[in-house]
């Protein structure tokens, strides 16, 4: 059966082939989906086609008995449960291939054998496969996994693959690098490590052109921009924001709306702590240190952002959240705005830095109207003057302000100027 999903399948044959190259020639392999795809959605729509896992193992396919052990499976709790059920799933498979194991019904409330002689009973399940001329490959998907026995556990598939190297794979996928940090996967599991990249716009597009059609809306160009400008090209939060304006949510509403939020803060979790830094880094300061370009440039590599190192709206709003954000101050070096440790100055316009300074160095006092006009127009404020633009300003200037922090704000003195108050 095919789903029919947002990708193109140019797009999931693309991504099929990636994934399953290196055990194409004979690696396991750790792969990582940059946060954004729905990694299960992806991996099940490639094993709903026949032609997708024909692309991607090309010549290997017919020779390759995969046994998928998705999310969900490692609920399954103590060890020995978790291996008699991927022993039963692997007898499933051999079947297939008419290969018999001798296995019987697993029978989870009756007592089971160790987990050292059940992980040998897989392994020699994976052998006899081996002599018939297949090779045997573990697709497992690990989620958000994580368990006090996860050096046991991935151990005991370093065990199944070290009994036949070139013949017996494990192809581990995730979204977050914490397996790898925390040092949790024997090294012959990562002969080979992969990351699948965010698709790129045309992709995008296509996927925004899909739900727009599904869901009978009429979207702008500015609105689709804007979703871009707030979601970047994470699929899962485009998804989220198309979501909200299909609920007739305002487009200029999005980074502050509570769905869309909760969804960037759990992604946020599955980037890796370096990523995290680089991330924060370039949001409060504005550019990348010499030491932190690798990550910055693996960022631009999987699509995360472009050359122009520019966060999604969404994921600034989570940094604000954590507390980036503190008290108003103008450094006395270089002369720019800062709330705590970011630099506002480069989140607003050049007259939205000089209204919002005035303001600040007004410690409190109303700035009249005149003297904003004059910020704004300069020595050409009588030709200029308009109450409606000096209106218009400031409240764009109010609306950057509270994305940032919810110490300031900016009220109106009717018919006598503004005062910055917090």
């Amino acid at each position: 059966m095919k789903l029919n999903t947002a990708f193109t399948d140019d797009y999931i044959m693309q991504v099929s082939k990636q994934i399953f190259a290196p055990v194409t020639v004979g690696e396991s392999v750790f792969c990582r989906w940059f946060p954004g795809h729905g990694m299960t959605v992806r991996m099940m729509q490639i094993f709903s086609d026949e032609s997708f896992l024909k692309i991607g193992f090309g010549e290997k396919y017919g020779k390759t008995i995969l046994v998928r052990i998705d999310a969900s499976d490692f609920a399954i709790d103590p060890l020995h449960l978790f291996f008699m059920y991927v022993k039963k799933k692997l007898a499933d498979e051999l079947s297939k291939f008419k290969i018999t194991s001798n296995v019987k019904e697993a029978n989870f409330a009756r007592r089971t054998p160790p987990t050292v002689f059940i992980i040998q009973e897989i392994g020699n399940m994976c052998i006899k496969a081996v002599d018939k001329g297949f090779d045997v490959v573990f697709i497992i998907e690990v989620g958000n996994f994580k368990s006090k026995l996860e050096r046991e556990l991935f151990s005991a598939w370093a065990r199944i693959v070290e009994r036949h190297l070139d013949k017996i794979h494990t192809h581990i996928n995730g979204e977050n690098r914490k397996l790898l940090d925390r040092g949790a996967l024997p090294a012959v599991l990562i002969q080979s490590m992969i990351t699948v990249a965010l698709p790129d716009k045309k992709e995008c597009d296509h996927y925004v052109n899909y739900y727009e059609k599904l869901w009978a809306m009429k979207l702008s160009t500015r609105q689709i921009n804007k979703i871009f400008e707030v979601c970047g090209h994470d699929s899962w939060l485009i998804k989220e924001a198309l979501r909200g304006i299909k609920d007739a949510k305002s487009v200029n509403d999005l980074v502050v709306d509570p769905n869309l939020l909760l969804k960037a803060k759990i992604q946020y979790e599955l980037y890796g702590d370096g990523e995290k830094e680089v991330m924060e880094t370039m949001f409060i300061k504005g550019k990348i240190p010499k030491s932190m370009e690798k990550i910055a440039l693996e960022l631009e590599n999987v699509n995360f952002w472009g050359k122009d190192r520019k966060i999604m709206r969404i994921i600034e709003q989570v940094i604000v959240q954590r507390g980036a954000a503190g008290e108003l101050n103008i450094n006395p070096k270089d002369e720019k705005l800062y709330l705590g440790s970011i630099d506002i100055s480069q989140k607003l316009s050049p007259i939205e830095n000089k209204i919002l300074a005035h303001l600040f160095e007004g410690e409190g006092k109303i700035v009249g109207r005149d003297a904003v006009a004059k910020l704004i127009w300069e020595s050409r404020m009588e030709d200029k003057y308009s109450d409606w633009a000096i209106d218009k300003t400031i409240s764009r200037l109010r609306k950057k302000l509270s994305l940032y922090t919810n110490l300031y704000t900016i009220t109106t003195k009717k018919k006598k100027g503004f005062v910055l108050e917090g």
